[in-house]
């Protein structure tokens, strides 16, 4: 009998071919072989499949934990570079995690900075140049101004990631339409995408 895998020649009375394990055939002439490199690229395509359903079996556990309620831990702090480095991009997404630590750090970083000017100006008040005063104003005004492109951008980013477009954004200016956003901001990722039936 011959292997139908490697095509090398066994015992009658073999059950799997000695060489490879594979299966047998009567006729070697009937039967078309892999060649060795057909199956490494086979291999290989395999190994990479396996690999994409291995992470995609992970993604779908860690969203299955968190929306089970689940903690699970994240660290805000290697999430916010992202934030600076997309600080131009309006047009991909940002999941809600790296949307809310965003805006968690940067409440934290500007109401420090505006904690030590005002007690700065509550201290010295009436014995500090009006140079310095100038200085503490401009400093917290370039402080505003550095953050509102970029957070504009994660916000669009985030209307983006629930299914909507970045001109919801333009509800922020009226008092009820902020609140709407902030729900809007809470949703999951792809709320608002139709999934097929």
């Amino acid at each position: 009998m011959f292997c139908s895998k490697c095509g090398a020649k066994n015992d009658e009375s073999a059950i799997f071919c000695a060489k490879c394990g594979g299966g047998f055939i009567e006729n070697p002439d009937s039967a078309q072989f892999v060649k060795p490199e057909q199956s490494a690229r086979f291999e290989q395509r395999a190994q990479s499949e396996n690999d994409s359903r291995a992470k995609q079996s992970d993604r779908q556990e860690n969203a299955r934990k968190s929306s089970d309620g689940e903690q699970v831990f994240k660290n805000p702090w290697k999430a916010y570079p992202e934030f600076w480095e997309k600080r131009l991009d309006f047009k991909s997404e940002s999941g809600r995690f790296e949307f809310w630590s965003a805006w968690m750090l940067n409440s934290v970083f500007y109401s420090a900075l505006l904690l030590i000017v005002f007690s700065y100006s509550a201290i010295f008040a009436g014995h500090t140049a009006d140079w310095l005063v100038l200085f503490f104003n401009l400093l917290v005004i370039s402080a505003l101004l550095a953050l509102l492109i970029p957070s504009i951008a994660i916000s669009v980013r985030r209307l983006h990631d629930i299914g909507l477009h970045g001109l919801w954004l333009l509800l922020a200016p009226t008092g009820i339409g902020l609140i709407i956003l902030i729900i809007l901001f809470c949703l999951p990722s792809g709320y608002f995408i139709r999934k097929p039936l």
